[in-house]
């Protein structure tokens, strides 16, 4: 599926849930003014998202909400330059419950 539309058109929970009954896999680009956002979906299920905005990454976002102390913030950000599997590992291992 190769497509292009307008959100003031389409609601994008409306567009999510019908990729989501669709069983879609692939990658969701959307953008406005120079702001990039993509969502990769496997059978409908959404696997990852990034953005061109570095404060709106969830690293970021965990960090100014107090979520993450600024000593994990900086590994989470270090990990981010790794790549981003390497970012969500990260993350997992500083969230996991403890056993």
């Amino acid at each position: 599926m190769n497509a292009q539309g307008s959100l003031a058109e389409r609601d994008l929970a409306e567009l999510v849930l019908e990729l989501y009954k669709q069983r879609f896999s692939g990658l969701l680009v959307l953008s406005n003014l120079g702001i990039g956002k993509n969502l990769t979906l496997q059978e409908g299920r959404m696997v990852f998202a990034s953005s061109t905005r570095t404060d709106h990454r969830l690293g970021e976002i965990l960090l100014r909400k107090g979520r993450l102390s600024e000593e994990k913030g900086t590994e989470v950000r270090r990990a981010s330059e790794e790549g981003s599997k390497r970012i969500l590992e990260r993350i997992w291992t500083i969230f996991r419950p403890k056993k």
